[in-house]
């Protein structure tokens, strides 16, 4: 296709002017907030530059995502922020939302910005039974500077079934213009099969909230009288939902979470009290894109809708035809036992373009652009300790590789085996033989054993500065009875070793929020 449009001349020429008319035509906005007086706050740290220029963007331009590295204060941003806006009468009652682990931290935070604010700090409590329709009512009666709450606080208040019908339908109907168009093309079978999927599982969903029997739909979220939202590690309501003709292409995840359709449907509700514009939102997180290249496209849906409608870039399959690529290579298998061809959606084009519409709603700001004092790394880069397989590790490896080529060779009933089942026990036992069967013997030369003996060399050179270790392991967390689990093993290994077990703890030690915090 693109040698054909290359072809002609007159044709080249007018689909560049069409490409530039659309996206290369803008110039990226400098905001300078140094003015900044900021009425209220307590002055008990100077503000960078690039806080006073984020803050001053939020006030002037509204829907902002703060993509700041970790450590860059985006804390005080969302706060400064919230009570400028408030002071200078664009927003009525601000809303901060965080992680569950957080709430107490972030409301005193605040406090500590802003001495004389009026901060309502919501806990898990506030929701529970018939204090409720109390908490309902302070929030909706109450004149806050700034209302604090949880991820889950926040999902526990939806909006009301009858704006979230009206949503879900309009999301049935695109579906519907989307199988019409491609039941015209003989080869889209599958993609319409895929389609009517979809459109059956938002039909479900249709049909539940309407029979849904709900005596206090008048406590919903637009009842709070809410009209801004900053939403701290936004990156955890990135797997919002999507239709596309790509289902099959790696890279391309059609997960969709309840906590993303939760945010996406109170950031338009925020939106149109301001008649639409793109203002009233503000989602915070150092990781905008951490897995998959359309994580752009799902900010952007939050963020800028109405640019993207105006572009045609709305639906996900305009915006990776216009600014991204499927690659097609050589990828080891997942049983390990060769290569494969895979296509991945892993390319961006068209870069420039793409920021200059993605950075018209972001502030983004790296490590190396604020040059934060950091520790420096030992060796200047990670160091890797290498275990050798044990014997029983490398059997069990090819026992796997006779699974795999089992599910391709024969009818096997995905109940008794599965590639999901053949990788994750692949996983286990790259970690620990002992995972797979408890009654394998410790291996010396192991990852738990390797491990421990690095900690144990760290805790004795660091032993005159009583300098704390932290060890990461998302496997094989603690569990209750006989069962084997690697962080008791480690535990075990480490008190062999000669270290106190007092100065041994685990982080599921903290049970509730306020001791995670």
């Amino acid at each position: 296709f693109a040698a054909w449009a290359y072809e002609d001349a007159a044709r080249r020429e007018r689909l560049c002017r069409i490409y530039n008319d659309l996206f290369n035509c803008i110039r990226q906005r400098e905001f300078d907030g140094s003015h900044l007086k900021l009425p209220g706050f307590s002055q008990c740290f100077e503000l960078h530059g690039s806080q006073r220029n984020a803050i001053w963007r939020v006030v002037q331009s509204g829907n902002t995502g703060l993509f700041h590295a970790v450590g860059a204060g985006k804390t005080a941003i969302m706060v400064a922020a919230s009570m400028e806006l408030r002071r200078l009468g664009l927003a009525n009652k601000p809303a901060h939302i965080v992680p569950n682990h957080c709430l107490e931290q972030y409301a005193a935070e605040l406090v500590r910005l802003y001495p004389s604010a009026a901060v309502l700090m919501a806990t898990k409590e506030d929701l529970a039974g018939d204090r409720r329709r109390e908490f309902v009512a302070r929030v909706a009666t109450g004149d806050w500077d700034a209302i604090v709450m949880t991820h889950s606080t926040f999902e526990l208040l939806p909006m009301s079934a009858g704006f979230t019908a009206d949503f879900i339908k309009d999301t049935i109907r695109e579906i519907e213009m989307a199988v019409r168009m491609c039941s015209a093309d003989s080869r889209s079978n599958r993609i319409v099969k895929q389609l009517e999927r979809m459109k059956k599982t938002w039909k479900i969903r249709l049909e539940r909230l309407e029979n849904q029997d709900r005596k206090d739909d008048f406590l919903c979220w637009e009842a709070l009288g809410v009209d801004w939202l900053a939403y701290d590690e936004a990156h955890s309501a990135k797997n919002l939902f999507r239709h596309t003709k790509m289902a099959r292409i790696a890279g391309l995840p059609l997960s969709n979470s309840q906590r993303a359709f939760d945010l996406y449907l109170k950031s338009r509700h925020t939106m149109s009290l301001y008649r639409g514009e793109h203002r009233g939102v503000v989602l915070a997180t150092a990781t905008p894109v951490a897995n998959s290249m359309a994580e752009v496209h799902t900010f952007q849906r939050f963020l800028q809708p109405n640019t993207l409608r105006s572009l045609g870039l709305e639906q996900f399959d305009a915006w990776a035809a216009t600014f991204g690529e499927t690659v097609t290579a050589l990828e080891i298998a997942p049983d390990g036992s060769g290569y494969r061809l895979n296509t991945r959606f892993a390319r961006f084009i068209n870069v420039p373009d793409l920021m200059t519409v993605f950075c018209d709603v972001s502030d983004i700001r790296t490590r190396e652009m604020l040059k934060l004092p950091v520790p420096i790394l030992k060796g200047d880069k990670p160091r890797t300790v290498t275990c050798k397989p044990s014997e029983q590790l490398r059997a069990f490896v090819r026992s796997l590789v006779k699974r795999a080529e089992r599910l391709k060779t024969a009818r096997v009933d995905p109940r008794e085996d599965n590639m999901l089942m053949i990788a994750s026990e692949g996983r286990l036992a790259a970690l620990d033989m002992r995972l797979i069967n408890g009654r394998q013997p410790a291996d010396p030369g192991g990852k738990v054993a390797q491990c421990a003996r690095e900690v144990h060399n760290i805790w004795q050179e660091t032993a005159s500065l009583k300098r704390a270790q932290l060890v990461f392991c998302d496997l094989s967390t603690p569990k209750s009875g006989m069962a084997f689990s690697v962080y008791q093993a480690l535990r075990e290994e480490l008190i062999e070793l000669g270290l106190p077990a007092e100065q041994i703890a685990f982080i599921h030690d903290a049970e509730t929020d306020s001791q995670k915090a």
